[in-house]
């Protein structure tokens, strides 16, 4: 989980590669107030995630329900009036994922983020990461290892005396 200034293709392959799937918002790089139509068909997709099918009939776009990643060919599933279609990875690497920018499970995945940033913060500033004169990673790892059992000393401390105004510190999940 990364914010959007990681986003980018070379990455996302890099990752895929690994077996990881890459939670990254989306970086505003097109001017597509209309979309980007994909391949010769009536869908048309956006950085944020937003799949529509733009119906010849009426003149509307109606947006397509998502129904979840085909590890099989590698492709989003989505259904418009109960046909389904595939949007394969390969054709837009940066914007098709395996879990779906528009996703309700990418926006659950990608809060996530927000606590690993509060960690990250606290480390730097209140445990003094942000300034320091180390070059030995052992020596690193140790200090970092003492911060987190300071900091889960001082969850249980909090916990046991029911002090709950000091719960937003910490991420219980």
């Amino acid at each position: 989980m990364l914010d959007k200034g990681y986003d980018g293709k070379e990455l996302f392959n890099q990752a895929r590669g690994l077996g990881i799937i890459p939670i990254v918002d989306a970086r505003k790089m097109r001017k597509d107030e209309d979309g980007t139509q994909y391949k010769d068909t009536n869908i048309y997709y956006y950085e944020n995630g937003d799949i529509y099918y733009a119906n010849p009939e009426t003149g509307k776009a109606d947006s397509m329900k998502y129904l979840g990643y085909d590890k099989t060919r590698k492709a989003m599933r989505y259904e418009h009036n109960g046909k389904v279609y595939r949007l394969y990875l390969k054709d837009d690497e940066r914007i098709f994922n395996e879990v779906a920018r528009g996703s309700k499970k990418f926006k659950r995945l990608y809060k996530g983020r927000t606590a690993v940033e509060r960690y990250n913060a606290r480390l730097d500033c209140d445990y003094g990461f942000e300034h320091h004169y180390l070059r030995n990673l052992d020596t690193i790892r140790v200090r970092v290892q003492l911060a987190n059992l300071v900091m889960l000393s001082m969850a249980k401390t909090h916990v046991e005396k029911k002090q709950t105004n000091y719960m937003s510190m910490y991420n219980f999940n």
